[in-house]
Formats: C-alpha cells, structure tokens, sequence
C-alpha cells in the first residue's frame, strides 16, 4: 500500500500527494504509532523479526489466535509459584497479555479511588 492510498481509501476520492496528504498520515500514524513502531522494529531486524509487513500480521495473528484461545481454555491451567504468575492460571495470563484484565496498579487505583 502506498501512502496516499491510505488516505484516499479514508476520503474516497484521488489525492494527490502534498502537504495536506503528509499531515492526514501523520495523524493516522500517531493513532497507531505502538504497533507501527513494533512491526517496523520486527521488520528491520536482521537476525530474526519478520520477513515483511504480512509476515509481520501473519506471525502476529497466530501468536493473538493462541492466546484469545488460551483465554477460553486455559482456567484449568495455574503454572506453578516458582513461575512467577502468582495465583493466576494460564486463562487470567492470557487475557492480561491481550489487554483484557486491568493490570495490579489499575486496581489499586480504582479501589484507592472508591475508599476515597
């Protein structure tokens, strides 16, 4: 994909490339700048990383589609204490790395909050 190409598909209509086409992908950058940085850093490593952009979301999608399925079915699974996951079985994992569960510092805060 190229750069205008992003933005047009946003407008629906043929851009020519300017200064007004730079900023609009600016701000589409900023809005996913983590993850473009990620796969950029993946991308350009030469030992390991990724092999391109689709190889990049392939790898990415596999490693998501595990983890959402360990969040279905991994309850039943709690590494053991010298694993350093505290009490949390392989479900309650899997759902913090993917963003599900608010982190230790959040609680504390939101119940910090509610005492107050």
């Amino acid at each position: 994909m190229d750069q205008s190409s992003a933005v047009a598909e946003r407008t629906s209509e043929k851009v020519e490339f300017g200064a007004d086409v730079f900023k609009a992908n600016a701000k589409l950058y900023v809005e996913h700048k983590r993850v473009i940085d990620a796969i950029a850093t993946g991308v350009a490593k030469s030992n390991g990383g990724y092999d391109n952009f689709d190889d990049a979301i392939a790898q990415v999608s596999k490693v998501w589609n595990a983890l959402r399925s360990q969040v279905s079915g991994g309850a039943g699974y709690t590494p053991p204490p010298a694993d350093g996951f505290g009490s949390n079985n392989a479900s309650q994992i899997a759902s913090s790395l993917t963003g599900d569960r608010t982190s230790v510092g959040d609680i504390r805060k939101a119940f910090a909050n509610h005492g107050k």
